[in-house]
């Protein structure tokens, strides 16, 4: 019996050719799922750089490493590596990063700056709040933040963290986020739009749900009070003639003080003027104004140089406070001092 070798080497052929495309096939699947799946803090880390502190109320205190006593942050301090901020009762700090990145620490909380050279997180939240906005990533990298229960990959998005020893919840209130738990890195979930998850110590994070009605509207009007622009001061206690811009008798002190910080700064500063939010909108924008107008007037008459000041009114649009209770609306009618 005659074997046809000629055969014989065409089906040999035939399975290495059909075994070495399945191998490619297998290898290609592989690399794509892998893509699909990697978990954003897994890929290169973009560490937020340089941030300068645009806003501060005591108490806020700067602590780096080996620091038995902190020093409390002042507006337009640079905060260096190594170091960590801790916020006392009432106390809250802006900072603002080289990329645009807005991140505060609010109160009765801790929260490190990473060590670039060493650690591959942005921030790591001890405990309490931190009410973030990133901006976006274009190209490979992210940003990341820690807790002790929780770890997220962000590539521009608005995030609030709520940090304990049990447990952190965070809101996404926009962009994509993923969120794991330390222990569980490969079991990420995905925070959409408007969501919220749970991740409890030790374990997987909880399924994603909407934000209530009342959770977004809050957390909007945190966001919406982040400072860019560094405050070199602001000051409630101005008072005006109601629904007028005429200042009254007794911001003449406050005033005079507020002229002797300026003319020692010589710097070019921005008034802005601020109301409730209350009534129209337009009507809050034009008082706003008018009254930062009068302000500026005033300052100018106490030896302040006009051209290192101007005016900005920016209505109800940026409370600090929730305007539900008097309290709230008192502190929303302010006027601030930013750095041009």
């Amino acid at each position: 019996m005659k074997i046809d070798i000629s055969n014989i080497k065409k089906s040999f052929l035939l399975a290495a050719l059909i075994a070495l495309l399945l191998v490619i096939f297998i290898i290609t699947a592989t690399v794509r799922l892998a893509a699909r799946s990697e978990l954003a803090f897994r890929s290169p880390v973009r560490i937020l750089k340089n941030p300068v502190a645009t806003w501060v109320v005591p108490e806020s205190l700067l602590f780096y490493k080996g620091d038995r006593d902190g020093k409390e942050i002042e507006t337009g301090q640079k905060i260096g590596e190594k170091s960590f901020i801790r916020t006392g009762e009432g106390g809250e700090v802006d900072l603002r990063f080289d990329d645009g990145t807005l991140i505060r620490i609010a109160e009765n909380s801790q929260a490190s700056i990473a060590d670039i050279s060493l650690k591959e997180t942005d921030i790591s939240l001890e405990k309490g709040r931190i009410i973030s906005r990133f901006q976006k990533i274009t190209g490979s990298g992210n940003h990341r933040v820690e807790t002790p229960n929780a770890v997220c990959g962000i590539r521009g998005t608005e995030l609030i963290f709520d940090a304990g020893q049990e447990g952190t919840t965070i809101y996404g209130m926009s962009g994509l986020t993923e969120v794991a738990s330390p222990d569980h890195p490969e079991n990420p979930v995905l925070l959409g739009f408007q969501q919220k998850t749970r991740v409890n110590q030790g374990a997987l994070p909880s399924p994603p749900e909407e934000m209530s009605d009342e959770e977004v509207a809050y957390f909007r009007m945190l966001l919406d009070s982040l400072h860019n622009e560094v405050v070199v001061l602001v000051t409630s206690t101005l008072s005006f003639k109601p629904d007028s811009a005429e200042l009254t008798p007794e911001s003449g002190e406050e005033l005079s003080r507020i002229a002797s910080i300026l003319k020692k700064k010589r710097i070019e500063v921005e008034i802005a003027g601020h109301t409730a939010d209350v009534g129209d909108r337009a009507s809050q924008y034009t008082l706003s104004l008018q009254r930062a107008e009068s302000v500026k007037r005033t300052l100018v008459s106490l030896g302040v140089k006009e051209r290192r000041l101007s005016v900005k009114g920016y209505g109800g649009s940026r409370p600090i406070a929730s305007n539900d209770s008097q309290e709230g609306r008192a502190q929303n009618r302010r006027v601030e001092f930013l750095v041009r």
